[in-house]
């Protein structure tokens, strides 16, 4: 129940909003925006 404003994730998807035609397909990318929250043992 949280507000976009108040959301923090690690991730970065690109491009944010896009329209997907019919029969058509889109290419999205994920990035790791921030690794403060990942294992440091990894």
């Amino acid at each position: 129940d949280a507000t976009p404003d108040t959301i923090t994730t690690p991730f970065i998807i690109t491009p944010p909003i896009s329209r997907v035609d019919a029969k058509s397909g889109q290419t999205l990318r994920i990035k790791l925006g921030s690794n403060a929250g990942l294992a440091k043992d990894k």
